[in-house]
């Protein structure tokens, strides 16, 4: 019997976040859980981020402004993750 595999929430957003990337992508989050944990990291920021946008709390925008600069981190997390694998896989291409 085959499994059906549902991705899960953390790689979509990366997927759509990172297009380009997708089948790097998909082969980090099969082989390391801390890849798997740093997407899943970034789908809470996005949600909070969205929250924080709509809300008319006070601090908000405060708030807003937090969840920015932490997307903006883990995007760039994400994509030394991506980048550091692609060297990997070419460097044992060539060996």
């Amino acid at each position: 019997m085959r499994r059906l595999s549902v991705p899960r929430p953390g790689l979509s957003i990366a997927l759509d976040r990172f297009p380009d990337r997708r089948d790097t992508i998909a082969q980090l989050d099969k082989e390391n859980m801390t890849f798997q944990t740093l997407c899943n990291d970034y789908r809470k920021c996005k949600l909070a981020l969205r929250y924080w946008i709509q809300s008319e709390k006070d601090g908000a925008e405060c708030r807003r402004e937090e969840y920015e600069a932490l997307q903006r981190e883990l995007e760039g997390e994400i994509l030394r993750y991506l980048d550091e694998f692609e060297k990997r896989t070419r460097r044992s291409d060539q060996d």
